[in-house]
C-alpha cells in the first residue's frame, strides 16, 4: 500500500541528511518522498539530487519560482500527491528525526481506524513528538496531545503537527486544495478533518521533533512556565502574529466549508466569528459558554487573557 511523504524544504542543509536517512531507514518500504523546495541559497539541493541519484522512491519536483512559505511550499506538494490518487498522505518536516517504525505504524493505525469506522470516512492521524536538542539528543520534556480533535479545542489553535499527520484518501479527496489564505497547513487539514471526518490520535512518539533557533512553531523553550510568563507580561505582543493567523484561518475556513458543516459545527464557528468581531465581553461569554479551551486550565485561563488583550489588535491589523 502505497504511502506518499511531502516534505517541503528552504536552506535545510544543516539537518535534512539526518531526517532522509531516518525516511529510508524506515521498516515499511512501500513509499515515496516528494520534496519541493523553495529557492534554498545553501546545499539543500544538491543534498536532495544525491538522494534522488541513489533512490528511486525520492523525488524533486521541478517547479520554478519562489512561493515565501511553508504552507505555500506544502500546498503545491498536496495537490501534486493528490493527483497521484495515492492512498495514503504524510508531511514530514526537513530537519526531524523518524523512528524506524513511524510509517509502519502510523499506516497500521489508520487502516484499523477505517475498518473500526469506515474506509469513505475522511480520517487524520495525528500524533505526540519525542522533543530532541540539535544534536539529536531527547529533551526531557512532555507535549500533552488531545485523544480526538473537536473544534471546541480548535478554534483556540490547532493541536495536530503535521510532521505527524497520516491523511486517508478520502481526507485528501475532500480537502483537494490548501488554499494561499491558510496560514498553517497541518491546522487546515485538522480543521477539515474534524468538520468532515475524524481526527485521532496516535499516542506513540514516533518523532523526534528537533529544537533549535529556526523552529517555525512549537518551540520547547518558549512553551517552558517561565518562558510563558514573560510573553504574558512583558511582551504580549509577540504573540499577535499566532492570534491573527488562528483568526484568518477560522475565517478563511469558514467561507469554504460552510455550505458542508453540520449544524451544531457551523453555529459554534459562525458563532466565534461574530463574537470576535462584537467585542471582547461578547467573546469571552460565547467562549466560556460553548466551553473553548487548550488542554488543561490554566492554559484556559492564559488563552482567554491574552485574547482579550489582543483581539481589538487583531481586527485592526487585518
Amino acid at each position: 500500500m502505497m504511502v506518499t511523504i511531502l516534505m517541503a524544504t528552504f536552506d535545510g542543509a544543516e539537518y535534512l541528511t539526518e531526517q532522509l536517512h531516518s525516511i529510508i531507514a524506515q521498516s515499511y518500504t512501500d513509499w515515496e518522498l516528494i520534496i519541493r523546495d523553495d529557492c534554498s541559497s545553501d546545499l539543500t539541493v544538491a543534498i536532495i539530487e544525491k538522494y534522488v541519484q541513489a533512490d528511486s522512491r525520492i523525488k524533486l519536483l521541478p517547479l520554478a519560482g519562489k512561493h515565501g512559505s511553508a504552507t505555500t511550499n506544502f500546498s503545491v506538494l498536496f495537490d501534486y500527491a493528490r493527483s497521484l490518487g495515492t492512498p495514503y498522505v504524510m508531511f514530514a518536516d526537513q530537519d526531524d528525526i523518524w523512528k524506524a517504525d513511524k510509517i509502519e505504524r502510523f499506516l497500521n493505525f489508520i487502516q484499523l481506524q477505517e475498518q473500526k469506522l469506515e474506509p469513505s470516512l475522511p480520517i487524520l492521524v495525528y500524533g505526540g513528538v519525542e522533543y530532541v536538542d540539535v544534536h539529536g539528543k531527547v529533551i526531557p520534556q512532555e507535549l500533552r496531545m488531545p485523544d480526538e480533535l473537536d473544534f471546541n479545542i480548535l478554534l483556540t489553535g490547532n493541536h495536530a503537527y503535521g510532521c505527524t499527520m497520516i491523511l486517508n484518501r478520502a481526507l485528501v479527496e475532500r480537502i483537494g486544495h490548501i488554499p494561499h489564505s491558510a496560514e498553517n497547513h497541518d491546522y487546515w487539514v485538522a480543521l477539515v478533518a474534524c468538520a468532515l471526518g475524524k481526527a485521532v490520535l496516535n499516542p506513540e512518539k514516533l518523532v523526534g521533533y528537533r529544537q533549535h533557533a529556526n523552529n517555525v512553531s512549537g518551540n520547547v523553550y518558549r512553551n517552558r512556565l517561565p518562558s510563558r510568563l514573560n510573553r504574558y507580561i512583558k511582551h504580549l505582543d509577540t504573540l499577535l502574529p499566532v492570534f491573527m493567523k488562528n483568526y484568518k484561518m477560522v475565517n478563511a475556513f469558514y467561507a469554504i466549508y460552510k455550505d458542508d458543516l453540520n449544524a451544531e459545527t457551523a453555529a459554534l464557528v459562525s458563532g466565534y466569528i461574530n463574537a470576535y468581531e462584537r467585542g471582547d465581553g461578547p467573546l469571552l461569554y460565547f467562549m466560556v459558554r460553548n466551553k473553548l479551551r487548550k488542554l488543561g486550565l490554566m492554559q484556559t485561563f492564559a488563552h482567554y487573557y491574552m485574547l482579550m488583550q489582543l483581539r481589538s489588535k487583531v481586527l485592526r491589523r487585518l
